[in-house]
């Protein structure tokens, strides 16, 4: 399909609850309102289960503009895999979930 409206495209993989989105719609990497014809779209990609609700409610508070793969990985490919959660670092947003098994605040 061809877009016929420019509009600017913010992409977070790896969104966690949503923080960095929070920040481009609060023109943290600029004014919002200086997007081509005003309009933007976001597309939110996080594996870790924990973050669904809350970029669930994104997408809810902007239904045509926020769109959330949840529970989903950024891969080069299709497939599946074993994602570990880190359940240890609530003061940074867990920020140590991994692919890697040997990550010291991950689990499986």
């Amino acid at each position: 399909c061809a877009r016929t409206v420019p509009k600017c495209v913010f992409i977070d993989l790896g969104a966690a609850d949503g923080n960095s989105f929070g920040t481009f719609i609060n023109n943290g990497y600029g004014p919002v309102a200086n997007c081509p014809s005003g309009q933007w779209e976001a597309y939110l990609v996080e594996a870790n289960p924990r973050f669904d609700a809350p970029l669930q409610k994104l997408v809810g508070q902007y239904p045509a503009q926020v769109h959330a793969d949840k529970s989903t990985a950024a891969f080069f490919c299709e497939g599946t895999t074993t994602f570990y959660l880190d359940t240890q670092n609530h003061a940074q947003n867990y920020w140590g979930s991994s692919l890697s098994s040997n990550h010291p605040d991950a689990q499986k």
